[in-house]
C-alpha cells in the first residue's frame, strides 16, 4: 500500500456530523463532569487534599529520591551507549538506525527525568526550610551532574554523524543541531513538531474542560483559566509565526 497516496478530503455532511458529534461529546463529557463533581466533588476534594498535603510535607525527600535515581540513571544509561557503540558496525545500515534510535531514547529519558525532578523540586524551591533548600542545592548539582553524561550522549552522536554540529551547554543547541542535520532527518523534526503542536490542542481542551468542570462545584480562581489561555496562545502564536517564517 502506498502511505504516500492522497487522503480525500472530507465531505460537507460528513464534517457538519463529525462537528456535531465533537460537541456533543464536549457537551456530555462536561455535563457528566460537573455531575460527578456534583456527587463526589467532597471525596475528590479531599482526597486531593491528602496528596497535596503529603507532596508538599515529603516534597524534600521526594526531590532527593528522584536527583538519586537520575544520577544512578545518568552514567548507567551512556554506559550502554558505550558499549553498544564499541559493537557497532559501521558497514550495517539497520544497526546504524538502531543505536541511533537509542542513543536518542537515552537522550531524551534522561531530559524528561531532569524536567520533572525539576517540576516536583518547585514546592521545595518556595520553601524556606533547611530540608528544601538541601535538596534544591542536590538537585543543582544533579543537574550539572546529568548534563555531563548528556554531553557524552551527543559526543556519541557525533561519533556517528560527524557532520552533527552543536554543545548542549548553550542555548542555540537545538538550532545549531537542527542546522546540521540533512534533510530527511529535518523533516522529521519538523513533522515531529507539527504532531507535538496538534496534540497539544487536545490536551490543552481536556485540561478546559476539567478546570470548567471543577468551577461548577469549587471557587475556583481565573488564574488557572488565565495560565492556560497564556500557554495554549503562546503555542499557537509560536507556531503561526514558524510557518509563517518558513515561507
Amino acid at each position: 500500500m502506498n502511505r504516500n497516496k492522497k487522503k480525500k478530503e472530507t465531505d460537507r455532511k460528513t464534517a457538519l456530523i463529525q462537528m456535531v458529534i465533537m460537541l456533543s461529546c464536549g457537551g456530555f463529557i462536561g455535563g457528566a463532569g460537573t455531575v460527578f463533581f456534583l456527587f463526589y466533588g467532597e471525596s475528590v476534594s479531599q482526597v486531593l487534599n491528602r496528596i497535596s498535603d503529603s507532596v508538599g510535607n515529603y516534597a524534600p525527600w521526594i526531590l532527593i529520591v528522584l536527583c538519586t535515581l537520575l544520577c544512578v540513571a545518568a552514567p548507567v544509561g551512556v554506559g550502554t551507549v558505550r558499549c553498544k557503540f564499541k559493537r557497532w558496525n559501521q558497514d550495517d545500515e539497520e544497526e546504524t538506525e538502531r543505536l541511533e534510535k537509542y542513543v536518542g531514547g537515552v537522550q531524551n529519558f534522561l531530559s524528561v527525568f531532569i524536567i520533572f525532578s525539576m517540576c516536583m523540586g518547585g514546592p521545595c524551591m518556595t520553601a524556606h526550610d533547611g530540608m528544601s533548600t538541601i535538596s534544591v542545592l542536590f538537585f543543582v548539582a544533579t543537574t550539572f551532574w546529568t548534563l555531563f553524561w548528556l554531553s557524552r550522549v551527543v559526543y556519541y552522536q557525533k561519533q556517528m554523524n560527524p557532520e552533527k554540529k552543536g554543545n548542549i551547554l548553550s542555548w542555540n543547541f537545538d538550532k545549531e543541531w537542527l542546522a546540521s542535520c540533512d534533510e530527511r532527518e529535518q523533516l522529521r523534526s519538523f513533522r515531529a513538531g507539527y504532531y507535538a503542536y496538534y496534540y497539544n490542542q487536545f490536551i490543552n481542551l481536556i485540561i478546559f474542560i476539567i478546570l470548567l468542570c471543577a468551577a461548577n462545584v469549587y471557587e475556583i480562581s481565573a488564574l488557572p483559566f488565565v495560565i492556560l489561555g497564556v500557554v495554549w496562545c503562546a503555542q499557537t502564536l509560536i507556531y503561526w509565526y514558524e510557518y509563517e517564517k518558513k515561507r
